[in-house]
């Protein structure tokens, strides 16, 4: 898929870069930081994206160019307080799988951890426009339903999962939506 190429060249160039720095390279940083914002922006990688900007900020304060220091610092920002709110996606859908794993039968003790851990969810992803956040999001839902014993509501959200994929083509992977497709053939089987 485009995206895991793309995520996997831009994963090279952030080596490079940090190499050019590292040994004072600075023109050859500079850009290949501008080069590696322009592509994760389109991308949404906002790992790359900050780490980037942070380059790009260190650069302008040695020119001491204020104005494009703030504009690089404003991103690194934005980036870095994506980055914490798909780390934390992530966190929350592993320790939700790790407590519904073992067994899939019903453990009301989860609902409201579940419940919890997807309203939390749905708030960051209404404040952050991150594929990562919103894969995530739609993950914990979906299991959060199912611990419920709720197959139609996790049919739904598995199709609500589907449409935001399809919505958003650069991130549109077909694993992703083989793992919605096979949660759905699960839940028809239990209904």
């Amino acid at each position: 898929a485009e995206y895991h190429k793309e995520y996997y060249k831009c994963n090279k160039k952030l080596f490079l870069l940090k190499v050019f720095r590292g040994n004072g390279i600075n023109n050859q940083a500079w850009k290949l930081s501008k080069s590696l914002i322009k592509i994760s922006k389109t991308f949404k990688f906002y790992d790359i994206m900050f780490q980037s900007a942070e380059t790009l900020r260190y650069y302008c304060s040695l020119k001491g160019s204020e104005t494009e220091y703030d504009f690089y610092n404003k991103l690194f920002n934005h980036a870095y307080k994506t980055y914490e709110a798909e780390n934390y996606s992530d966190e929350l859908y592993r320790i939700l799988t790790i407590k519904y794993a073992k067994s899939v039968s019903m453990k009301p003790e989860l609902i409201p951890v579940a419940e919890d851990y997807t309203k939390q969810l749905k708030m960051l992803a209404m404040k952050f426009d991150s594929y990562i956040l919103h894969y995530n999001m739609y993950r914990v839902w979906f299991v959060s339903e199912q611990i419920k014993g709720n197959y139609r509501k996790t049919v739904e959200v598995c199709e609500k999962a589907e449409k935001y994929l399809f919505d958003n083509p650069p991130f549109c992977q077909v694993l992703k939506l083989a793992e919605f497709a096979l949660n759905k053939m699960y839940c028809y089987m239990l209904l």
